[in-house]
């Protein structure tokens, strides 16, 4: 990452080196491989979370539907899972030599980032929900 910085920064100020090709390429190139563990690394992650939290409890009182503050967990780890393993997807078909593929993974990306950005508006405000209408003491 420091070469890519480094690559980038252009200290003397030069005329004929202002467009830094080689280093445009480079912060490309370690975007597109952070997006791509970005997104292994939630799918592992809330594949995980799903299993553990939803499927395997040992109380077997699972919070999802009896309370806001469960349902907007669920709604948390459910679009993050399906948000996060689209975007894989579409991070995978980039090995497949055709230009296409990355441009449409350009385009599902920008999608994404309004799909996450409304993911987290709608739990906050159903989390914001869940501590004025759950109760402690009736679930507890």
């Amino acid at each position: 990452m420091s070469q890519v910085i480094e690559a980038l920064s252009n200290p003397e100020n030069t005329v004929d080196d202002g467009l830094h090709l080689r280093a445009l390429v480079n912060a490309a190139s370690f975007a597109w491989f952070s997006y791509g563990m970005m997104s292994m690394t939630n799918v592992i992650y809330y594949v995980n979370k799903f299993y553990w939290e939803y499927i395997i409890r040992y109380d077997t009182k699972v919070l999802a539907f009896r309370t806001w503050w469960g349902i907007a967990e669920y709604i948390r780890v459910m679009l993050n899972f399906s948000t996060w393993g689209l975007c894989l997807m579409f991070w995978a078909a980039t090995f497949v030599p055709a230009s296409e593929t990355h441009v449409l993974f350009s385009y599902v990306a920008s999608v994404m980032y309004w799909g996450h950005l409304l993911r987290v508006l709608s739990v906050l405000i159903i989390k914001g929900l869940s501590m004025a209408m759950d109760s402690y003491e009736t679930e507890y």
